[in-house]
């Protein structure tokens, strides 16, 4: 949509290797282009699609920062943005100054699987709030072309690896791996319990824990919580 609404813009289509962007973004790209017909020329040597109203996408790898540096560039997209570091980053949001830019607006556009808490992605646009930037979250129930098989396995990855269906499937940034028990149904006590025992675990930005658990055969059944953010311990 950019392309064709905006004349003589640049707009960069990015991955961290070449042969993965080919096999994705690019592909996709060429294929709805064909789809709906619309027209376009393109070099696949140089990596270049070519609009009739001058505006130009180049796709290139970010193996190597001097492959993106001296470009003007008025939307960039980046595929699986979670396989960069951080200084590319940087170095694609100073791009964002093309002629196009300066008369309407330029955009960056991060595609991200989400990974780990610790990740520079979800510390930089999750834990601080940034009025120019925006976080949208997609989920396989709003795509209405999922078929049932790909369901089925989205849902299956529960079964397996609750981390893993955390963030593929329900498209959560996970925590550090082996730390939260994951394996736990909801049931009660039919016999009462054994002993009890308190849990907590202080914060303030990140929330409170506290818990009351009752003892039953080994078992752990967590009675009452409290978790809440901006408590202070007293």
């Amino acid at each position: 949509m950019y392309a064709f609404t905006h004349k003589n813009a640049k707009i960069g289509v990015f991955r961290l290797t070449l042969p993965s962007l080919k096999q994705t973004a690019w592909l996709e790209i060429r294929q709805l282009l064909d789809k709906y017909e619309l027209p376009y020329q393109e070099n696949k040597t140089e990596g270049v699609m070519t609009f009739p109203n001058g505006t130009t996408i180049i796709f290139r790898a970010l193996d190597d920062m001097r492959k993106i540096r001296s470009l003007n560039m008025d939307y960039i997209y980046v595929e699986q943005a979670e396989e960069i570091d951080k200084d590319i980053f940087m170095e694609l949001d100073s791009r964002i100054r093309g002629q196009a830019t300066q008369e309407d607006y330029g955009q960056l556009l991060l595609v991200v699987t989400p990974e780990m808490q610790s990740h520079w992605i979800y510390k930089r646009f999750h834990k601080i709030e940034d009025e120019k930037a925006c976080v949208v979250h997609f989920h396989y129930t709003e795509n209405p072309f999922v078929d049932e098989n790909y369901i089925q396995m989205a849902e299956d990855r529960k079964k397996f690896d609750y981390d893993t269906y955390a963030r593929l499937t329900l498209g959560k940034w996970g925590l550090v791996g082996d730390i939260i028990y994951q394996n736990w149904d909801i049931k009660e006590s039919s016999r009462g319990f054994e002993y009890y025992t308190g849990g907590s675990d202080f914060g303030f930005n990140n929330p409170s824990c506290f818990l009351l658990v009752g003892w039953l055969d080994n078992e752990a059944y967590v009675i009452d919580e409290v978790y809440e953010r901006n408590r202070i311990n007293y």
